[in-house]
């Protein structure tokens, strides 16, 4: 999916300026993610799980 947004980056003529944002926009949160979520889904799981078992 990053390779993808690659000739979004890039892209030049007409509308490039929008194209180039959003590519360079999806590229960041997709790295951003990556990191990220490694953090934050360990963290809030065990919260989760517990109120689902106490939630049935």
């Amino acid at each position: 999916m990053r390779i993808g947004a690659i000739p979004l980056v890039i892209a030049s003529g007409v509308g490039s300026a929008a194209r180039q944002s959003m590519g360079a926009g999806m590229i960041g949160g997709m790295i951003l993610a990556a990191f990220v979520a490694p953090i934050f889904v360990p963290l809030f799981f065990p919260g989760s799980l517990e109120i689902c078992i106490s939630h049935p």
